[in-house]
């Protein structure tokens, strides 16, 4: 081969090269918030499929970050249209929340006897605005759920479409769609820890699988924007615990102070910990 000719294959390879680097990656296609909605719904398993699920148990585990008990086993019932009933067991006791769209009420053992309590005003609140079996997204019109469009974004290294979702309440979330699967990758809620602390939670999905032709995430995970996981620990549950015990006993003993009579302070750290991951 002649110098000329050599030449000019290296120009070309390098001028190949040089533009392989260089390309621009191509942007996911444009589409409106009907659209995307619509591609998630199909990939999900479809409208009409879910319309036909009235009732779901999910049976699984909770991650405790403890290494003397890793994980807890729970049981999440739901029915239409937002209706819940959430047990965890520990060892030898059972915590119960339940929800029957109006009112809710917990209940937990106390020195062995069963206490139920109403839900407060803040938890009813968050359980109206729970995303029910299927979310907000399918089916949302006949909700009374409004969806737009809100941006593209890069989350855990997977292109999303950004949706902005304005519940009945008036409450708003913010959801994201793999650009690429159109499954739910993760949304993001308003909380208030149990001193009143306002923060943003993040609500992952994945490891999806189809369950009767349905697309189901069999990992959840939940966290503070920006942190890890929410792990309901030992460290954790002796904080909570004993924060909630100094108010109670901060309220029993000015109980005391105004009546003269003396009050019995009972706190269940198992309680205490499902108080946190649910607020």
């Amino acid at each position: 081969m002649s110098r000329r000719a050599l030449a000019a294959c290296l120009i070309l390879g390098l001028a190949a090269s040089f533009s392989a680097a260089t390309a621009p990656v191509p942007a996911i296609p444009h589409l409106t918030a009907e659209q995307i909605v619509a591609k998630n719904v199909k990939a999900r398993g479809g409208l009409d499929a879910w319309r036909k699920i009235n009732t779901m148990v999910s049976i699984g585990q909770l991650q405790t970050g403890n290494p003397s008990m890793p994980s807890v086993p729970f049981v999440l019932q739901q029915a239409r249209p937002n209706k819940t009933r959430f047990e965890i067991h520990l060892r030898e006791k059972t915590s119960v929340r339940t929800f029957n769209g109006v009112e809710g009420w917990k209940l937990h053992q106390s020195h062995g006897n069963p206490e139920v309590l109403p839900y407060t005003a803040e938890e009813i609140a968050a359980a109206r605005d729970g995303p029910g079996i299927d979310g907000p997204l399918i089916d949302y019109q006949s909700k009374g759920i409004g969806v737009e469009f809100d941006g593209i974004d890069a989350v855990a290294g997977k292109k999303t479409y950004r949706l902005k979702v304005k519940l009945p309440s008036g409450a708003t979330r913010r959801w994201w769609i793999d650009a690429a699967t159109f499954l739910d990758v993760q949304y993001e809620r308003e909380s208030r820890t149990s001193t009143g602390q306002a923060g943003t939670v993040i609500v992952s999905f994945a490891n999806f699988k189809s369950v009767d032709g349905l697309l189901i995430p069999y990992s959840i995970i939940t966290g503070q924007e920006g942190g890890d996981p929410t792990k309901a620990g030992a460290s954790i549950g002796d904080l909570a615990a004993g924060l909630f015990t100094m108010i109670g006993v901060a309220t029993a003993l000015y109980t005391r102070d105004r009546t003269g009579h003396g009050q019995m302070v009972d706190v269940a750290m198992l309680d205490c910990q499902v108080a946190l991951l649910e607020n």
